[in-house]
């Protein structure tokens, strides 16, 4: 191909137009720019398809729930992946960054229906079960979580766009306080932000917690938008937990009440991950510690029915016990040993301390509270009461008060006194999502407007946190923002996050 380059040569018009002209030169002269554009581009696209067929295609990544530890220390037998390989996941020293924090609200719904998957073999699981068909089976109560069924499960459940950029906002917000090494902290960000009120650190508490929030939205060492973010955290927490099953880690110097929450946020959290991986092999190797996490908590129940704070303790608080009940129960559901007789003493301690079933203290003989009242409730309803029994319809009568429903301020707009309880809203919203009709769409009508107007959205480092300071102080501030910013994520998540126990309630 010729090209003609044109000159300031002083040649006569008469000249030039007695010369001859390519047809091509005349071409590439009358054709428009684009034409030319278009193609020198096709071509460079042929050359480059030429040159990369030429490469073998590049290997799967494969997932390595593996730090770097001495890999020869036998208590560091646990892993996903090969043992031999470096871990090839964020190493720097800051933690990982996100892109896009909100997705669009504008997403495509699926109408696909939801799966409950195959029965389980043992059917006489107390609570939740196969042997009541008005009740969700046990085994199916993570399937809300997929992409297809929690959009719809989102919008049927009465949650909207605005719900489920809020959650977003809070994944991302976590994922940018994970230290290198995988874990979370209770006090303080990896770039040196403090959470404003914490007072004692537990990193296998925050690292659980956090985890929670993500497996809620699906996410696992899989699959997931923070698919990075779950993996190391699970690298380092496995490394947390010892011979007997136990996560919390002494330093002899703590003086804080936090073994026995710690052991129940993290048995939930792996019994979660054991439940909802799909690879056979890689199930077959969280089923270990999963199974001797619930052993751990099986084994410590006090002789009241309940537990406490920690090992010794022979009184049980409604509380704590409240949190290992449902790690006992995704246990169940993810279909490990857990015997029957763990949950009736449950049961007995639940009948021992409640105020005609109805009502529940924080310690037996104390005053009644909204949040062990919702606690208790949300207990019960997993132990098998049925949604038309009347304490749990008299327990829900008086939570559903409006001087009881979430408020951000001291005063609600009635001048009602109040109180911001992130954990009591936590419980109660679970609670009122299985017991659904009239009451759950009281509920979730103010949670889901003051959650996400209460919600950070300002840009800058604390963006898709909540304060746990202001507007006004929780009643749990001193566990400070990431603690707050979770149960706040759990308590948007409700649509999904667990399938709603009682069928015919919607």
């Amino acid at each position: 191909m010729s090209f003609t380059i044109h000159t300031n040569d002083p040649q006569s018009n008469d000249e030039k137009a007695n010369k001859s002209v390519p047809f091509v030169e005349t071409v590439v002269e009358k054709a428009p720019p684009w034409l030319f554009s278009t193609v020198v581009h096709f071509f460079l696209l042929i050359v480059l398809a030429l040159l990369v067929s030429q490469f073998p295609p590049k290997p799967p990544r494969e997932i390595i729930l593996q730090p770097d530890i001495d890999l020869n220390d036998p208590r560091y037998a646990f892993h996903i992946g090969d043992p031999n390989k470096p871990d090839t996941l964020t190493t720097d020293d800051n933690p990982v960054e996100v892109e896009n924090p909100v997705q669009s609200p504008d997403d495509e719904i699926s109408d696909a229906p939801i799966s409950v998957g195959p029965e389980i073999e043992n059917p006489q699981t107390p609570g939740i079960g196969t042997e009541n068909p008005e009740r969700t089976p046990i085994h199916s109560l993570y399937e809300g979580r997929s992409e297809e069924s929690r959009q719809t499960l989102l919008f049927d459940g009465g949650g909207d766009e605005t719900t489920e950029a809020a959650v977003l906002r809070g994944l991302h917000w976590l994922a940018r306080q994970q230290y290198r090494d995988g874990y979370w902290s209770l006090r303080n960000g990896p770039r040196n932000n403090s959470y404003d009120t914490s007072l004692v650190d537990n990193r296998a508490a925050a690292t659980g917690m956090a985890l929670l929030a993500f497996q809620g939205y699906g996410v696992t060492c899989e699959q997931g938008q923070f698919q990075d973010s779950v993996v190391r955290g699970w690298s380092w927490l496995l490394l947390q937990q010892d011979d007997e099953g136990c996560f919390y880690r002494s330093t002899g110097v703590e003086t804080h009440n936090h073994p026995f929450y710690t052991q129940a946020i993290c048995t939930i959290a792996i019994c979660e991950l054991y439940a909802m991986t799909k690879d056979p092999s890689m199930g077959e190797r969280l089923r270990l510690p999963a199974q001797k996490a619930v052993d751990f908590c099986v084994k410590t129940q006090t002789s009241s029915g309940g537990w406490r704070y920690g090992l010794n303790d022979d009184e049980s608080d409604l509380a704590v016990t409240g949190w290992v009940l449902m790690a006992l129960k995704s246990g169940r559901i993810a279909g490990l040993d857990v015997p029957v007789e763990t949950f009736d003493r449950i049961t007995a301690y639940l009948d021992d301390i409640g105020e005609g079933g109805s009502k529940y203290p924080y310690l037996k003989g104390r005053f009644v509270t909204r949040s062990m009242t919702a606690e208790g409730l949300l207990c019960r309803q997993f132990l098998g009461w049925d949604r038309d029994d009347p304490r749990l319809l008299e327990g829900a009568n008086w939570l559903i008060q409006p001087d009881n429903l979430i408020c951000f301020t001291s005063r609600d707009e009635m001048g009602r006194r109040m109180e911001r309880d992130a954990y009591y809203w936590y419980y109660a919203t679970q609670m009122f999502h299985h017991f659904g009709g009239p009451h759950w769409k009281t509920w979730n009508n103010v949670m889901k407007q003051r959650m996400c107007e209460n919600q950070q959205t300002s840009p800058g480092e604390n963006e898709g946190s909540w304060n746990p300071i202001l507007p006004t102080q929780d009643k749990w501030a001193e566990a400070g923002r990431l603690y707050v910013t979770c149960l706040s994520i759990y308590t948007l998540q409700v649509y999904y996050r667990h399938l709603p126990i009682y069928r015919s309630t919607r």
